[in-house]
């Protein structure tokens, strides 16, 4: 493949590969609801695919004693893509390569596919010692066929000088190829791709409305030595994984705008102040620093779009407000010591969430709906690197907070300062008032924001004291600890969901984001029947109303049954994770995402 090619895929063929990825669906399926996704075996549909191709009896006798390990997909240009002409769109260079270890048995297969064609004069074929060339006769298809070499199988649309040879300097000596593959972290993968920053900018103008030419030439110029590499593999037969990498050139490294993340690893032993039974937890590194980032690239953007003056008298407001209302300046009394680890994390009380669903999708809902506990902790951690800094913000809290709220006439709130563990937390108690439907709330609901010299905590009552009294936490939690041998080395951010943090996603996405619209779309098409119809006699409504009865119950039971497949199939997943890491140059970037399969027995 050329020097100049903008997109490069590969992947393996090899037996071994066709055996994972059946065990992999075969796994799936014995956890899976029988039914609800079908997993034919791979070999199963390339038995198929040969014999509707009437190639032969099955893959194993007429392709596989032939077809080597390896296969390749490149698009060689990108041109047509660029231009104002659409109806060279189609004219997109393609060259397909697959290894081969017998020209002959190839050859042959090929003969036979498409001895009808040559007979009808639509396609010719001409023998060399070195290759064997199949091509169509149409003037369409000018610089396309099949070639059939001693090692390799070449499928060329556009680009049969490519494939005879006319290659020039190759791919494989580009040097944003080489520092992007060689930043994939994994050993091998499956399937390997590969883009260059000018490609994914020209597919991206051609799948929006506006192609926005100014914005593709700026950047192909800033990206022009950048690229990304993308790779899929399955890690100890039950994680399946992609890994990415953003390797940016010295022209995008050079641009004054460019903010690139923190690059100091986290600690995995902070998620000791984080609950052992966290669900959702996202951990970083130096927050004065990504905030630093986050509000230059938002700078960046508003000053594009004509904001900028807008943003940063915001940002001034923002610095006017905490000083008056606290006597603290953002930089420096707060970020100024939040340069070490940071984590936030979320987790749902499932039993709370399952028995709400089973209420709303029961036959007989109860008449009201009594909440003790608040069914959620949240929080916000960040390593304390001066404790007596953190102090000093605490002591602003407590001081200020009181004060404020005796200013506001009809405040539903009280402040209280209290010890947790080695620490000391501001306490914000918010009256809840009475429910006017059919849910009992607690009568009240808290946020802490508390300090020790460790660690600074804000959210829920149980987010803030364990982190101020912590026990064994996360870090010592068996799931957590699988999951993180997955994380990338020195990750700069990671992020996991823990097994229980998948099905209560699944609960609150099903039930709450598609039960109830469907639901509530049906009734609503019966009420309106019911009003249309005014006239009916008290027989006839209390037979309309027998009816809207039936279908609410009928509707009940099948998103209660879609729910029971839903969560059966969520069974599968054990956990999910990603992190993000610099490769050794400390300016490529490296991702990885994995969603780790759950054993067969929990």
């Amino acid at each position: 493949y050329p020097a100049t090619t903008p997109i490069f895929m590969s992947l393996r063929t090899d037996d071994g590969y066709v055996e994972t990825l059946d065990g992999l669906f075969n796994v799936l399926g014995s956890r899976l609801p029988p039914g609800s996704i079908p997993l034919a075996p791979v070999r199963a549909a390339l038995d198929q695919m040969v014999t509707e191709s009437e190639l032969g009896a099955d893959f194993a006798t007429a392709i596989r004693p032939w077809f080597g390990n390896f296969a390749a997909l490149g698009v060689l240009s990108l041109e047509t893509q660029l231009d104002d002409d659409d109806s060279n769109d189609g004219d997109t260079p393609v060259l397909i390569m697959a290894e081969i270890t017998d020209r002959a048995a190839a050859e042959a297969l090929w003969d036979a596919a498409i001895a009808e064609s040559v007979q009808d004069g639509d396609s010719e074929v001409l023998k060399t010692a070195s290759y064997t060339l199949y091509r169509p006769t149409g003037a369409y298809e000018e610089n396309s066929g099949v070639l059939i070499f001693d090692d390799r199988l070449v499928v060329a649309y556009k680009a049969m000088d490519v494939a005879l040879g006319e290659v020039g300097a190759p791919l494989a000596d580009e040097a944003r190829f080489q520092r992007a593959l060689a930043a994939l972290p994994a050993p091998d993968y499956q399937i390997a791709l590969y883009a260059t920053a000018e490609a994914i900018a020209i597919m991206q103008a051609a799948n929006s409305m506006a192609p926005g030419g100014n914005e593709i030439e700026s950047v192909m110029a800033v990206g022009q030595d950048s690229a990304i590499a993308v790779g899929l593999t399955l890690l100890d037969n039950t994680t399946l994984t992609i890994d990415g990498v953003i390797a940016l050139g010295p022209t995008a490294l050079a641009e004054e705008d460019l903010a690139l993340p923190p690059a100091t690893p986290i600690d995995r032993n902070f998620a000791t102040f984080l609950p052992a039974n966290a669900q959702f937890v996202i951990q970083g590194t130096d927050l004065a620093a990504s905030y630093a980032g986050l509000i230059e690239n938002l700078g960046t953007i508003a000053e594009a779009e004509g904001d900028a003056e807008d943003m940063q008298q915001g940002l001034q407001f923002l610095g006017f407000a905490l000083k008056g209302a606290l006597n603290l300046d953002l930089e420096e009394d707060i970020l100024s010591w939040m340069t070490g680890d940071y984590a936030a994390y979320l987790s749902f009380d499932r039993p709370f969430i399952t028995g709400l669903i089973d209420s709303a999708l029961s036959d007989t809902p109860p008449a009201t709906l009594a909440i003790e506990d608040w069914p959620f902790e949240l929080g916000l951690l960040v390593e304390v690197t001066d404790p007596a800094a953190s102090q000093k913000v605490i002591a602003a809290l407590s001081d200020a907070l009181p004060r404020l709220l005796a200013e506001q006439e009809d405040a539903q709130a009280t402040v209280s300062l209290e010890e947790i563990g080695a620490g000391q937390a501001v306490v914000i108690s918010f009256a809840v008032p009475p429910s006017e439907d059919e849910m009992s709330l607690p009568d009240s609901f808290e946020v802490l924001i508390g300090a020790s010299d460790q660690v600074f905590a804000l959210g829920t009552r149980g987010a803030v004291t364990a982190a101020l009294d912590p026990g064994d936490g996360l870090a010592a939690s068996a799931e957590f600890g699988a999951a993180s041998s997955l994380l990338l080395a020195d990750a700069i951010q990671i992020g996991y969901v823990a097994h229980d943090g998948v099905m209560a996603l699944g609960d609150l996405v099903l039930t709450l984001g598609v039960s109830g619209p469907v639901v509530g779309d049906v009734f609503e098409e019966i009420v309106s029947e019911l009003e249309a119809q005014a006239t009916l006699t008290p027989e006839q409504l209390e037979q309309r109303e027998q009816e809207r009865l039936e279908a609410q119950r009928q509707m009940q039971a099948e998103m209660r049954a879609m729910r029971t497949q839903t969560m059966t199939a969520l069974e599968a997943i054990q956990n999910l994770t990603y992190s993000i890491a610099y490769a050794d140059d400390k300016t490529t970037l490296v991702g990885r995402a994995t969603l780790t399969l759950a054993p067969a027995a929990r």
